[in-house]
C-alpha cells in the first residue's frame, strides 16, 4: 500500500477534499523522500539548523512518515537546531520517544516541538522526566495541549541545568548558528553572558587591547 494511500485513510481537516488530501499526501511524501535524501548526505547541505516545514513537511504527515525522518536524525551529526513543530498528524507518543533517542545523541542542543496536539499527557511526562539526558539548552512546546504549566516549568527547569555543560548557545565562535534561533520558550541570542562577549570585545577594542 502506496504511503499516499494510507494517508487518505487518515482523518482530514474540515473543508479539505478527499482529493484535496491525496494531492496533500503525495505532495508530502514527495517532501519526506527528498528530505531523507539530504539528512543522508548531510556532508553536502547546510542543515546547522533544520526546519522541517522548510522542506515541504505538512502538518498532514503521518506518524509511518515521521518515524522515517527521525529514524534518519538518529545517525546526522551535523544539525544542532530542530524544529520540528507543526506535524501534529504525526507527532504522537511513539514518534516522541523516538526524539528522545535523537535528542539523547548530545548533537542537537535547541529544539521546537510546538502544536504537538496529540502527544498524551503520559507521552510529555516521559519527555519531561528524561530531558536531562539530554544537551537541550533551549526549548518550546506549546501550551493548551496536554503539556501542563508543571511539565512546561519541569522541562525549563532541565534546559536551564544543560547550559551548565553544553556551551554553544553562548560561545560566541557559533554565533552565526545562536542569532539564528528564535521562537523558544527564551532564545539565546538575548542571554547577558551571550551579549556581554561582544560587549567586553568592543571596549577592549577602544581601549587599544585588541587591534582586530
Amino acid at each position: 500500500v502506496k504511503e499516499y494511500e494510507i494517508m487518505a485513510s487518515q482523518p482530514f481537516p474540515m473543508g479539505m477534499s478527499i482529493g484535496t488530501e491525496r494531492n496533500s499526501a503525495k505532495t508530502t511524501t514527495t517532501a519526506i523522500e527528498k528530505l531523507l535524501h539530504k539528512l543522508n548526505h548531510e556532508d553536502m547541505y547546510d542543515l546547522t539548523i533544520l526546519k522541517v516545514k522548510n522542506h515541504g513537511i505538512l502538518p498532514t504527515v503521518n506518524g509511518t512518515q515521521m518515524n522515517r525522518v527521525l529514524n534518519a536524525l538518529l545517525q546526522c551529526n551535523t544539525i544542532q537546531v530542530l524544529y520540528i513543530q507543526n506535524v501534529a498528524n504525526g507527532m504522537h507518543d511513539e514518534q516522541l520517544r523516538l526524539l528522545m533517542s535523537v535528542l539523547r545523541r548530545g548533537k542537537i542542543w535547541a529544539l521546537n516541538i510546538g502544536e504537538s496536539w496529540h502527544v498524551t499527557r503520559q507521552g510529555w511526562e516521559e519527555f519531561a522526566r528524561d530531558l536531562p539526558s539530554t544537551n537541550i539548552t533551549h526549548m518550546y512546546a506549546s501550551e493548551g495541549t496536554n503539556l501542563t504549566a508543571t511539565l512546561k516549568k519541569q522541562m525549563m527547569t532541565a534546559a536551564r541545568r544543560n547550559r551548565r555543560y553544553d556551551k554553544r548557545h553562548y560561545n560566541k565562535s557559533n554565533r552565526n548558528v545562536i542569532d539564528k534561533v528564535t521562537n523558544m520558550w527564551f532564545n539565546p541570542h538575548a542571554s547577558a553572558k551571550y551579549q556581554n562577549q561582544f560587549h567586553a570585545s568592543q571596549r577592549k577594542f577602544k581601549t587599544g587591547m585588541v587591534t582586530y
